[in-house]
């Protein structure tokens, strides 16, 4: 106590310090407590203060303008006041350092030229700015560097030596602890280890990209200590793994789940049989598909390949791609909707049809599609009894208007005004060509050659030519119950006159192509294949123009020219299964007995008409 309040008097006494009521600084000896509590202290006042405590001599070159306060509420020890006057000149850019027989105030960032003590490991303690060395081996130096140099007071200087992987860093102990205690971490956390794992039943190749997309996802590649680097080794069909030993060990298990043996990675022949589709048409598809698809090894590629004998696919590949193309195999290979086409190919007089409809006094005698269709609807005809199972197949309508067109056409035919050429009928596959052919074959003269002699022959060149209709149907099932039916109809004559007899004839072509929606079980006309044809009508006087010679002078002839038109009537009816086929008969016999039963009653109907109106 004595000597705390010698060194106060002394204070006061020299001028150096104003201390107020609230302001104390008692000092015991080095090891004892200093209570200390002072407030707009002068720097320059509070250096002289301390070198009195430590009994040092301080050399202060420049006076230190500002001033100090220190505001202490428990006691500190003696050798903290040195601490407490470096921090006070480091705000101030100054710090103090230790020359051995005085200390000295020097600017901090000019501290690291006045021979600062360097740390070893049997170093004492220091308060003032010291160097450092560090010596880096488990990482690169610069990269310690760049995460350390935050860590830094103001100060503070940082140089790498790459000759040797070091830093030297001068700076507080206090710094210089907390930075050695982060290198320690960071150096720990970067010690990777190298790992070769030798695959046994998969190709490196084939899983590179899959380990790279796994540690992505499992690590975090953007922290140096979590990245991991994987490589292939094709010499022996290794993977290469640079991590830490804990994330290595992790990948180490992911790659040896994924070589263990089994059906993935070997390859696998299959023959594959189709059902409802043409194994040409399906190789096409599946080997363009498979082309398509990318492979790290080109070996891994399925090797497909077809046998039209047995209509089977034979596939060489892997399970996953085997899983691939069957399913694509399933889908193809459905079996495919049918489509029933029943066809009439019908010649109309125009003259004939012209006089039934005098006669009977109806509209629409006329041979156009919509003439028989208007003719269709006024021969008329008592009602209709369609059973369940029928009308669930057609709508009873569309059953209607089919009936009433085939009842018209079939009166045509008994009066002589139409002349059923056919009636096929075709099974055709949904969105498949189909082509039903009606008429003859016909030797044409392509070349002669006159004989040279009496004793050569003269000959003649024929070639065969098909002289009729050709029908060429392509139907596409469509939504709500419908066919969209592609008609293309090819007509091919022989011109009349033309010298067909001496096997130089002119043939006539007409074609018409057209594209209709119509509902199942629903009628469609295609006309327009006209041809005129010219014969020649004999009137005679009964009795006197059968005398011979002199019954030529009872007899008249006259030519009667004539429009025939071609008319074919198509009648589509969908297949949902084969199975459907023998039940689609029952249905046709049906509808083909109301058929005949309502031309029945339309024809003794009009007969009735036409004497009425005879009467």
């Amino acid at each position: 106590m004595k000597f705390s309040k010698a060194i106060l008097t002394f204070l006061i006494l020299s001028g150096l310090a104003t201390v107020n009521a609230a302001e104390k600084i008692y000092i015991a000896d080095k090891k004892e407590l200093v209570n200390i509590d002072f407030k707009d202290l002068e720097i320059d006042d509070f250096i002289k203060i301390v070198s009195n405590i430590l009994n040092k001599n301080i050399l202060i070159k420049n006076k230190i303008p500002g001033k100090v306060e220190f505001l202490s509420t428990t006691p500190v020890y003696k050798d903290n006041i040195l601490s407490i006057l470096i921090s006070s000149l480091e705000e101030k850019g100054y710090t103090l350092i230790d020359n051995g027989a005085f200390m000295e105030i020097v600017r901090s960032s000019e501290a690291s030229q006045y021979n600062l003590p360097i740390l070893l490991k049997d170093n004492k303690d220091y308060n003032q700015m010291v160097t450092d060395i560090f010596y880096i081996t488990e990482e690169n130096v610069d990269i310690i560097a760049s995460k350390i140099r935050h860590l830094l007071s103001r100060a503070a200087k940082l140089v790498t030596v790459k000759e040797n992987n070091t830093i030297l860093i001068t700076d507080y102990p206090d710094n210089i602890n907390t930075i050695k205690d982060v290198v320690r971490v960071i150096e720990k956390n970067a010690n990777k280890t190298i790992q070769f794992i030798e695959l046994k039943n998969v190709k490196a190749q084939n899983i590179l990209n899959e380990l790279n997309q796994i540690a992505r996802e499992k690590f975090n590649q953007r922290i140096d200590n979590e990245k991991i680097t994987i490589v292939q080794n094709k010499d022996n069909n290794a993977i290469i793994i640079v991590a830490t030993e804990q994330n290595a060990k992790a990948m180490r298990d992911i790659i040896e789940q994924m070589d263990k043996k089994s059906e993935e990675a070997s390859m696998i022949t299959k023959i594959i049989q189709l059902k409802n589709s043409s194994v040409k048409d399906i190789f096409n598809v599946v080997n363009n598909i498979v082309s398509k698809k990318q492979y790290t090894d080109p070996k891994d590629r399925p090797n497909i390949s077809s046998d039209e004998t047995t209509n089977s696919l034979v596939v060489i590949a892997t399970k996953e791609d085997h899983e691939e193309i069957g399913t694509i195999l399933k889908a193809l290979d459905e079996e495919k909707q049918q489509v029933y086409v029943r066809a009439r190919i019908i010649e109309i007089s125009e003259n004939e049809s012209s006089k039934i409809g005098v006669r009977y006094g109806l509209e629409g005698g006329q041979v156009a599609s919509t003439g028989l269709y208007t003719f269709a609807a006024n021969v008329g005809g008592s009602p209709m009894a369609i059973s369940n199972t029928l009308a669930s197949f057609i709508k009873p309508e569309t059953v209607k208007s089919g009936v009433a067109f085939g009842a018209a056409i079939d009166f045509l035919a008994n009066q002589g005004a139409a002349n059923i050429v056919s009636e096929p009928s075709i099974l055709c596959i949904d969105n498949k060509d189909s082509t039903i052919y009606v008429g003859q074959t016909q030797s044409i003269i392509t070349s002669s050659t006159n004989a040279d002699s009496t004793t050569d022959l003269s000959r003649n060149t024929y070639k065969r030519e098909d002289i009729g209709l050709t029908l060429k149907i392509k139907p596409r099932i469509s939504n709500d119950n419908k066919v969209t039916l592609e008609v293309e109809a090819k007509l091919e004559d022989v011109l009349d006159g033309s010298g067909a007899q001496s096997g130089t004839p002119t043939t006539t072509k007409r074609e018409v192509k057209t594209l209709a929606i119509v509902k199942n079980g629903e009628n469609v006309i295609v006309g327009g294949l006209i041809k005129n044809k010219t014969s020649e009508n004999e009137a005679k006087i009964p009795l006197l123009g059968d005398i011979p010679i002199l019954g030529e002078a009872f007899k008249s002839k006259n030519a009667v020219e004539d429009k025939i038109n071609l008319v074919i009537s198509l009648t589509p009816f969908i297949i949902e299964k084969s199975a459907d086929l023998s039940s689609l008969r029952d249905k046709l016999s049906e509808l083909d007995a109301i058929q005949q039963e309502h031309s029945k009653r339309v024809e003794e109907k009009l007969k009735e008409k036409a004497n009425e109106k005879k009467e």
